[in-house]
């Protein structure tokens, strides 16, 4: 048994030798690409050479590197592996640590995908991440990538900037309080409720043209006409309404993360289109 447990133990620590050596043997090089890699040829020389600009003006500003590259194939790596490995093997990335991410346009199957890494992936969380998409998928499916990828940089611009600011855009961003809810559906309610009594009461007052108002409380009483010898309160029933409140606090957020074959942590994702 207790050859056993060391046999185990021994595994164990091999292995996690062995991916520390292996993330350890890499080394990031100088990025020789440029911010626009056109490989799929989806944009005019004068369109990259704007859009470049437009990546290294976002990247200047936000001390990142925000990259496009567009392909045909990805070679029969996942989208994943090859978005992770051009990022790392080609240099790209800001200062010591490579902060930035780079969106991936796969022509051949038709699949975005966007890798983040360092302060990147604490700027564009899942959450904005998939926002991104739904923003640009529209341009993409309708064959406008300049405008899409230009719209990427704003959009990632703004990310940043929320980040910097002590708050990246993530779930949390679009909703709304509870209090905020009961406030909104309690003025709905009023306002529908003065309109309803007032379409009512208008209607009514229109069908009694030959009614006068009385002078006197006792002028609407019919002689005799009502006669109480005995009352009493009867309890019917009761009920009771129950309304469950969602809390915000059961929610995901923030980016999932996973190791590249450099080693290093990239968060990330991709959808079709």
């Amino acid at each position: 048994m207790k050859k056993l447990i060391s046999l185990i133990i021994a595994v164990t620590l091999s292995a996690i030798c062995s991916v520390t050596a292996f993330a350890d043997s890499f080394t990031p090089v100088e990025r020789t690409l440029p911010l626009v890699v056109d490989n799929a040829d989806l944009l005019s020389d004068s369109e990259e050479a704007t859009l470049c600009e437009k990546l290294e003006a976002v990247g200047n500003e936000h001390r990142c590197e925000v990259a496009v590259v567009t392909v045909n194939s990805t070679e029969g790596k996942s989208h994943m592996a090859y978005a992770d490995d051009f990022y790392d093997y080609n240099g790209y990335g800001y200062g010591s640590n490579d902060d930035g991410l780079l969106f991936l346009l796969d022509m051949g199957a038709r699949e975005m995908y966007i890798t983040t890494h360092g302060t990147g992936l604490k700027a564009v969380t899942d959450y904005g991440r998939e926002k991104l998409f739904d923003k640009v998928q529209g341009d993409i499916k309708s064959g406008d990538y300049y405008d899409a990828f230009m719209e990427y940089a704003d959009i990632v611009d703004d990310y940043y900037t929320k980040y910097e600011n002590g708050e990246a855009y993530d779930v949390s961003s679009d909703k709304t309080s509870p209090f905020q809810i009961t406030i909104m559906n309690f003025v709905i309610a009023i306002i529908v409720a003065v309109i309803v009594a007032f379409a009512g009461t208008g209607s009514m007052k229109s069908k009694l043209k030959t009614v006068r108002s009385k002078p006197a409380a006792s002028d609407y009483v019919k002689a005799n006409s009502l006669d109480i010898t005995n009352s009493n309160d009867v309890y019917l029933y009761r009920h009771v309404s129950k309304v469950k409140i969602e809390s915000s606090s059961s929610s995901g957020g923030g980016s999932s993360s996973h190791r590249s074959s450099s080693g290093r942590s990239h968060g990330g994702g991709g959808r079709s289109f």
